[in-house]
């Protein structure tokens, strides 16, 4: 379809972008706009390619798709080698009847069926989903309970998230031993 990717002026006033380092911004902005991009918001691209593009090394590929997932806005998937933007559509506008089109052929495509349901799509039929990928609430109560409602690393009780030991963009599991409690 199109080979550009419009990103409305809003993205440098969003609170979440407002926050980031510099090369964080950049980063995020280079995910909804590099060419391997697709309509849906979800598509295929490997670190070698990211590190190539973006001039990063791999590891700090690593930092930024792991910092990204852990704030909801991304999810990576180092066997499929997919990632899914969760705020595409807020900065991609999809109402032409040829988008439309173009979103649903481009879905048939995913391998994931949780890149799917991130980005709130139906998952078609026979795509599995994997229930170890997601935390489940109750895991996540569990593993705050566990840490007694505090930051791992500094102990604060403000802005508690769980947070994978081993990153999901490397492998990590979502079980008990792979998640501790951290603050944003």
């Amino acid at each position: 379809m199109a080979i550009f990717r419009k990103i409305h002026v809003s993205f440098w006033k969003d609170p979440f972008v407002r926050k980031l380092k510099p090369d964080m911004k950049l980063f995020y902005l280079y995910l909804m706009t590099n060419s391997n991009t697709k309509q849906c918001g979800i598509y295929e691209i490997d670190f070698d390619t990211i590190s190539h593009e973006t001039g990063m090394q791999s590891e700090e590929v690593k930092i930024h798709i792991d910092y990204l997932e852990r704030a909801g806005k991304i999810i990576y998937n180092i066997q499929t080698e997919e990632v899914a933007i969760k705020n595409w559509n807020k900065y991609n506008d999809a109402t032409s009847p040829k988008v439309k089109a173009c979103i649903n052929n481009e879905l048939k495509n995913v391998k994931d069926a949780d890149l799917l349901l991130f980005m709130n799509y139906d998952v078609p039929v026979g795509l599995k989903h994997n229930p170890n990928y997601r935390i489940s609430d109750k895991l996540r109560t569990e593993i705050f309970n566990r840490d007694n409602n505090k930051c791992s690393k500094c102990d604060s009780v403000d802005n508690l998230t769980t947070d994978h030991i081993i990153p999901r963009s490397i492998g990590g599991k979502s079980i008990k031993e792979n998640l501790r409690c951290l603050c944003q």
